[in-house]
């Protein structure tokens, strides 16, 4: 059993490399489609491995309440552009405190991708409903597109005219239309 790794700089094979500090590990690879990170259950039951990502608040070893709108983890997704070239993120995935209130704790689950000019736009979001067991569905950017909330459909930014788009949803006046 190792139980530090102090003046330790790499673990592994030829070919490998597993950088520890003491806040990152870097998993780095030169083949196509690799490093790959694989958690295993070889358990025979129905459970499967979890990844758990936490945002404990602490102060002197007490743990804190914790805040609405506290971030829990976020899982990037970067790539270069054709330019510089210039690491940009392209995606993000971020969970959220959407409401901290002691037994009507809920969460907000955001999908982003890098809009027009590279800017990470929430294009869909889950938060907890008004009610136990209910969850509201945004999507779209800027107020949303589509909302589902409270067991309610609601259309946003709809064209005013015919796009001329087979299935497409727009208003006019105060009805909805399907253009065909």
């Amino acid at each position: 059993n190792i139980t530090t790794l102090d003046g330790v700089n790499s673990i592994g094979v030829t070919g490998s490399v597993l950088d520890v500090d003491s806040y990152a590990m870097n998993m780095i690879h030169t083949s196509a489609n690799l490093p790959t990170l694989n958690l295993v259950n070889k358990t025979n039951d129905a459970g499967g491995p979890n990844i758990s990502l936490a945002n404990d608040r602490t102060s002197g070893g007490t743990i804190l309440d914790g805040v609405d709108s506290d971030v829990l983890g976020n899982i990037y997704f970067k790539g270069y552009d054709d330019g510089s070239p210039s690491q940009q993120n392209y995606a993000l995935i971020r969970a959220i405190i959407h409401d901290a209130t002691a037994t009507e704790e809920s969460g907000r689950l955001d999908f982003k991708v890098a809009a027009h000019d590279g800017t990470l736009t929430t294009g869909l979001y889950l938060s907890g409903g008004d009610g136990s067991g209910k969850v509201d569905v945004h999507i779209g950017a800027n107020g949303g597109i589509i909302q589902m909330l409270a067991q309610a459909l609601y259309l946003g930014a709809l064209p005013t005219s015919d796009p001329g788009n087979v299935g497409q949803v727009w208003r006019s006046g105060a009805d909805l239309k399907i253009s065909i």
